[in-house]
């Protein structure tokens, strides 16, 4: 009995000295599924038309047709041509998804430094990877989001981007500013405006409510909020007012009914904030960080000011983040589509929940102490890791990997492109098998069986097969 209390309480010792060590070394296991799928992941339809138009054409003239002709994306079309599948490089492709999750967590690394800049660096990295973790857990669509290139380079790249724009701001807020500093911020800022039309509404409403405190509050960089929020107006303008984007809508028959996109959205607004919201780990990653909000506001303006938000202008600013990403898609097509622009949404409603939480635990903290004393942050942290690790894409991720869906997924898609490769120039058809996989992380989109169809011909485009009529098999 008496060396097994020895034992307790050295092991408690123990883990009192390293529990931070211990809980960072988790969550880059609970990583380690997202990475591990990226080296199963395979270029898909727009990938080889990208492809093709940036092997076939002069990159600036291409850039150029695309802007007068397709869309105004000026930022992302820049990377999306710049695909590694351009340069023959499957691997290259492959890398690049993970280049995608690095990039990420490194730079909401950079927001979380300078929003918590007063914390410890293994604070700062914790809350980083949680934060990374769970935008990864509940992305509504990972496989557009992170495993396929082409989305990744339009919708991730971009909210990437904003994170570092946002912690420069702030960095500049709280240091000295200087001009070559501004001149950079406002690249930065062009640059993230540039990537697709929801991120650049948030960009927009972002700074102009931004703008609107700084004058309410008498900040001494009022005007230069101005500056910047007039200046994302103008790139907005550019992007949204672009030639291309005007031959594209004429493509949507049931685009501009206003009532009925008010209508859906709204709609789509309480379907994903519930959704979100009763997540278990965004649960249990709110219930922590209640209990270390006083730290957060050791010396640090934001949290002591209640992010000069009141309560309900910061609830409601968490509906007004969907809406902003949902209405646009409703208004231009008519659909709701894919759900790219709900991962733009999940990005930004992460950080403003946190700031809810902030606020709103203010006016109970009468009511919230006593339940926050009672918790255990050892149960807390294990349940979270759990949760990250074994629900959400987290399990998708690891289903994937373990049924070996994601392995036969790539070995067919493999056969798919040699028995492209090899195929004699006086053959006429090529008949494949429609793949018999579909992991529920990556993202798929599978040949038709009419060889006219757009998904079809890009392959043959890419292969340079023109005159080859491919097919899946029924």
């Amino acid at each position: 009995m008496t060396e097994f209390l020895i034992r307790s309480v050295i092991f408690n010792s123990m883990y009192e000295k390293h529990k931070e060590h211990l809980f960072i070394l988790g969550l880059i296991l609970a990583l380690l599924p997202y990475a591990y799928l990226c080296f199963f992941t395979f270029p898909v339809a727009d990938d080889f038309v990208f492809s093709t138009h940036f092997r076939d054409s002069r990159f600036s003239e291409l850039l150029k047709r695309t802007y007068l002709g397709w869309n105004g994306r000026y930022s992302s079309n820049f990377f999306a041509f710049l695909n590694p599948l351009g340069f023959n490089s499957y691997n290259g492709y492959k890398t690049a998804s993970l280049f995608t999750i690095i990039f990420l967590i490194g730079a909401i690394s950079f927001l979380i430094r300078q929003v918590l800049f007063q914390l410890t660096l293994k604070m700062q990295l914790s809350i980083s990877l949680v934060f990374s973790l769970l935008f990864l857990h509940n992305m509504p669509i990972i496989s557009e989001g992170i495993y396929w290139y082409t989305g990744a380079s339009i919708y991730t790249l971009g909210t990437a981007f904003v994170f570092i724009y946002t912690g420069a701001l702030l960095k500049g807020l709280r240091e000295k500013w200087r001009a070559i500093y501004q001149i950079g911020l406002l690249a930065l800022l062009f640059l993230c405006c540039g990537f697709n039309e929801v991120l650049t509404f948030l960009v927009v409403f972002f700074l102009a409510s931004s703008t609107l405190i700084s004058y309410q509050q008498k900040k001494e960089n009022k005007k230069w909020f101005l500056l910047q929020f007039l200046f994302a107006l103008c790139c907005t303008f550019l992007m949204v007012l672009s030639p291309g984007n005007e031959c594209r809508g004429e493509q949507y028959l049931n685009a501009n009914n206003l009532s009925y996109s008010f209508m859906y959205s709204l709609a789509q607004v309480g379907r994903f904030l519930a959704r979100w919201i009763f997540s278990a780990p965004l649960m249990v990653a709110s219930i922590l960080y209640l209990s270390l909000k006083p730290k957060f506001s050791e010396n640090n303006e934001w949290f002591k000011n209640d992010f000069y938000l009141s309560k309900w202008r910061s609830f409601i600013g968490l509906g007004i983040i969907v809406f902003v990403c949902v209405f646009p898609p409703y208004w231009a097509t008519g659909i709701l589509g894919q759900h790219r622009t709900l991962n733009v949404a999940y990005t930004f409603f992460l950080p403003f929940w946190f700031i809810n939480l902030s606020i709103w635990s203010k006016h109970y903290a009468g009511k919230l102490t006593p339940l926050l004393k009672k918790r255990s942050d050892a149960v807390l942290v294990g349940i979270l890791l759990v949760g990250l690790i074994f629900t959400g894409n987290g399990y998708n991720a690891l289903e994937d990997l373990f049924s070996g869906s994601a392995k036969n997924y790539l070995i067919q898609l493999k056969q798919r492109t040699d028995a492209l490769e090899k195929v004699l120039p006086n053959e006429k058809e090529l008949m494949l098998e429609p793949l018999n996989y579909h992991p529920k992380s990556l993202f798929i989109i599978d040949l038709a069986t009419e060889p006219s169809n757009w998904i079809n011909r890009s392959y043959t485009l890419y292969f340079q097969k023109d005159s080859l009529d491919i097919y899946s098999k029924k």
